[in-house]
């Protein structure tokens, strides 16, 4: 006896794949790549910090510094000494609140001291020695001009509480700034003086009453020279002087071939050059439409053209004999134009129009060359419409026609289809050929 078990145990298979994590939001399977290293996508093992509350990677980018992300160090409460060695240290202090900080200013070897007003310290002596220089300053102390340094005297200065016997040196004067009364400095050789200004002053009053009453006059060509005025002159360049001539009118006498013409001034050769463009009012017209010619020639050749055109029209309007019309011809192609009434054979037919197309003539075939009248006309009686154009016409596609509407074609023998959209419909059709 055979004994099986129902339902059979299932068997599972288990397929051990990649070691995977995710990436951004994406499933991302570990790989190793000996060859090319920058395929690799180990699993993550950064440094991460708490930033505000956010986790931050540490990171170092060699392209972009900036964007490099550092372990942050924050230094509380350290009492001994920190010794940090780096290319580039910014350091900010606090001077606010109670606990502010505080920082010494130095060379390396010397301090710079504050006393406790919160006064930095001076040298003393140095001190002294500017003070001592000041205190030789009195107000009744003469300066002479010629000690004095060339540098402008600026500055603030200290009156002395204590009148000293002496003048001040060279080098005392030259070491600080010296007060100076304007009043009390005596004139260099030559300076001016308020005299020397009042006889410039007067000297001036007497030019200018020489020259007042010198009248506006030029001498003239040949006339008498004025007793006193301004003889306007000029030079030939070779050593003589000659005066400008006035005419009789008081006008300047100027010579005309001597004048020096402005820049782009018209001259003889351009006139000439213009003239010939223009050319002789005898000019012999050109002997073709496109020959050299002045503008003149061309005007007389423009001329005769036009007299021969002209001469082409007939000399009045209206009805003329052959001759003295003006010429027209057809062209090539030009369909037989009636000039009188031209008789034909009638032919006519009804036929039945259904929905497929059929021709629009009487017997239904091909139309004859030199048909001279076409009619088509639906019957009142139909109960469709009627459809004409090509041999590809539809309902779609064809012009609609319905009694009493007519259509009539003179001198045309176009190959007209007709189709409607009702079965067993009737076209009268007449056609004159």
């Amino acid at each position: 006896m055979i004994l099986y078990q129902y339902p059979p145990t299932p068997t599972i298979s288990l397929t051990t794949g990649p070691i995977a994590f995710t990436l951004d939001g994406v499933s991302t399977d570990v790989t190793q790549d000996t060859v090319t290293p920058a395929n690799n996508t180990a699993l993550p093992s950064q440094l991460f910090i708490y930033k505000d509350g956010i986790q931050y990677p540490i990171s170092i980018d060699t392209g972009t510094p900036a964007n490099t992300v550092g372990v942050p160090v924050i230094l509380t409460g350290a009492a001994g000494p920190i010794n940090i060695t780096a290319g580039d240290l910014n350091v900010q202090l606090t001077d606010q609140g109670a606990s502010y900080d505080a920082t010494r200013i130095g060379d390396g070897t010397n301090l710079l001291g504050i006393n406790a007003s919160n006064e930095a310290k001076v040298v003393a002596a140095a001190t002294d020695t500017a003070l001592g220089l000041l205190a030789k300053l009195t107000d009744t102390q003469p300066v002479s001009i010629a000690t004095m340094p060339t540098t402008p005297v600026t500055g603030t200065f200290f009156q002395a509480t204590q009148p000293v016997s002496g003048p001040l040196t060279d080098a005392e004067l030259r070491a600080s700034d010296v007060p100076v009364s304007i009043a009390s400095i005596p004139l260099g050789t030559g300076a001016a003086t308020e005299a020397k200004q009042d006889t410039g002053n007067t000297s001036l009053a007497d030019i200018d009453t020489n020259t007042a009453n010198i009248p506006n006059v030029i001498a003239t060509e040949g006339g008498a020279q004025p007793s006193h005025g301004v003889v306007v002159m000029g030079h030939t360049g070779a050593g003589i002087s000659r005066h400008i001539l006035i005419d009789a009118t008081g006008r300047i006498v100027t010579s005309v071939t001597a004048s020096v013409l402005p820049t782009g001034a018209s001259t003889l050769a351009e006139q000439q050059t213009q003239t010939t463009a223009i050319g002789s009012i005898t000019e012999t017209a050109p002997a073709t439409d496109t020959a050299s010619s002045g503008l003149n020639g061309r005007l007389q050749r423009i001329a005769q053209r036009l007299t021969s055109l002209i001469a082409l029209f007939p000399t009045s309007l209206g009805t003329k004999t052959a001759a003295n019309s003006l010429a027209v011809t057809l062209s090539s192609d030009q369909a037989a134009i009636p000039n009188a009434i031209i008789s034909g054979t009638i032919t006519n037919a009804q036929i039945t129009v259904g929905t497929t197309a059929v021709r629009a003539t009487v017997a239904g075939t091909a139309p004859n060359a030199a048909r001279k009248r076409l009619s088509i006309k639906p019957s009142k009686n139909n109960t469709g419409a009627i459809y004409y154009g090509s041999s590809s016409v539809t309902t779609a596609n064809g012009l609609e026609i319905i009694g009493p509407d007519r259509l009539d074609f003179t001198f045309d023998a176009s190959d007209y289809y007709l189709r409607s959209d009702t079965a067993a419909q009737v076209v009268e059709i007449v056609e004159v050929i």
